[in-house]
């Protein structure tokens, strides 16, 4: 599947396992990773849990095989989530994996910077959320600066994995330095940022690890390597105790 390229729902009473995989770089050379990271993330979800390519949408920022009507922007990502959790029904898995810029405003609320620059309306996004369906084994992951102002529109429903735990760290900070010593690679535009390598990582140790084993894990490396954000996971008890990406099989 190309690039920007949805092939369409598929029309099945079976679960489903989809996915929303957002990388943005802003034209910025050094945000290359972003892309690295959603490439990545794609490649575990189909060969590692059987997530259908067709039911993965893959959103880059790139000139290369453009065909989505206009700019990354923050609506075009909220109704690209939308659709996709409004065709949701329990019992399949969601996934909403974003990397990029974020920029947490206490007032408006407002998270995810599309490629326009502008922000995401997290009251619009907060709506969505609660529209999820019961038994429908979501889950958010951010891997972004400031991704710890989505901890204030948290829902039940998710599971939320974000880089940081608080809305004060930045990028500045060393979120996107390099994590030496795991497996040797380096630098981030070829192996992606730290929360996603460590996040995969310790996947592919481990298919069947839980969610709250692989925050601890996560966690731990990042105080190892001297990284200064504490990763965060926000689910109920049931939910921390399930396995990463397969909460109701």
């Amino acid at each position: 599947m190309s690039e920007h390229q949805s092939q369409g729902p598929v029309l099945s009473t079976s679960p489903r396992k989809r996915a929303l995989l957002v990388g943005l770089k802003y034209q910025r050379p050094l945000m290359d990773f972003t892309h690295v990271n959603c490439k990545r993330m794609q490649e575990c979800l189909v060969k590692r849990f059987g997530f259908p390519e067709e039911d993965l949408y893959l959103m880059l920022d790139t000139n290369l095989n453009y065909t989505l009507p206009g700019p990354i922007d923050s609506d075009l990502i909220l109704d690209k989530l939308y659709d996709l959790i409004k065709s949701s029904k329990s019992g399949d898995s969601l996934v909403f994996y974003f990397s990029g810029l974020t920029d947490f405003n206490p007032e408006n609320k407002r998270f995810i910077v599309g490629a326009d620059h502008r922000a995401l309306d997290g009251e619009v996004l907060s709506q969505h959320l609660k529209k999820i369906p019961t038994g429908c084994a979501a889950m958010f992951i951010i891997d972004a600066p400031y991704g710890g102002g989505f901890i204030e529109i948290f829902s039940k429903e998710i599971v939320l994995f974000t880089s940081s735990r608080t809305d004060e760290d930045h990028i500045s900070s060393g979120s996107y330095g390099s994590l030496r010593n795991l497996r040797g690679r380096n630098p981030i535009s070829e192996s992606g940022s730290n929360f996603t390598r460590c996040f995969l990582h310790f996947i592919e140790e481990n298919n069947d690890i839980l969610n709250q084993d692989l925050i601890d894990k996560i966690s731990l490396k990042f105080r190892q390597c001297g990284v200064v954000h504490t990763p965060a996971l926000l689910c109920t008890k049931e939910k921390a105790k399930s396995k990463v990406f397969r909460c109701y099989e």
